[in-house]
């Protein structure tokens, strides 16, 4: 098991250590759950790095790039809230 000290930022913040985000693979989005007093956070698959991944690849605007990934940006924080 890892253990990490983390420091809290004023603005209630805090960083994952790299070494941790790496072996999670954890992206752009975790999800955060109360238990008794301990703060539970998982990661969630973000299909905006898969899309990013594929817009690199392709040859869609940027505008339309930018709709589709507005698009699953709302659908993961739809998911994230259940």
């Amino acid at each position: 098991m890892m253990s990490f000290a983390v420091e809290v930022d004023g603005r209630g913040r805090v960083t994952i250590p790299k070494r941790l985000r790496d072996s999670l693979r954890i992206g752009r989005k975790v999800r955060m759950k109360v238990e008794g007093r301990r703060i539970i956070i998982e990661p969630i698959e973000d299909p905006l790095d898969e899309l990013t991944d594929l817009v690199r690849g392709s040859k869609l605007s940027s505008d339309r790039a930018g709709e589709i990934g507005r698009a699953a940006s709302e659908q993961l924080l739809r998911e994230a809230r259940r």
